[in-house]
């Protein structure tokens, strides 16, 4: 719950963000250079909380993608993902036609999954 409304309050900053960095690329793991400071401390910022809570910014937002994104990086194919993430103990939720997926989850999430040969 907590989470989600972060994704909502945060959504016209990464809206922003997304739209200034289009055509541009960018890495997955969420950096700028030193002199701006972190992303996510800046998303904190913009969010309305203090410079004393940069520590647990990092906690609060989670490295997100999308399926396509999960397919690459993981090197799964469309189907095969897919199944994976209609499990319902999957760190994924599916928003409208799309999927979100926690990358920071997901991965402990696959290789427990494996361990249990599922």
């Amino acid at each position: 719950m907590q989470r989600g409304l972060l994704i909502l309050k945060l959504e016209d900053v990464v809206a922003e963000m997304a739209k200034k960095n289009q055509g541009a690329r960018t890495d997955l793991n969420i950096k700028t250079n030193s002199s701006k400071g972190s992303t996510r401390k800046q998303l904190a910022k913009e969010a309305g909380m203090g410079e004393g809570v940069s520590e647990e910014v990092n906690v609060m937002i989670p490295n997100i993608v999308n399926k396509s994104q999960a397919m690459k990086i993981y090197k799964i194919g469309g189907k095969k993902m897919l199944n994976l993430l209609q499990d319902p103990t999957c760190p994924a939720i599916k928003e409208g036609r799309s999927w979100v997926i926690n990358l920071d989850a997901f991965w402990p999430w696959l290789m427990e999954r494996k361990q249990k040969n599922i």
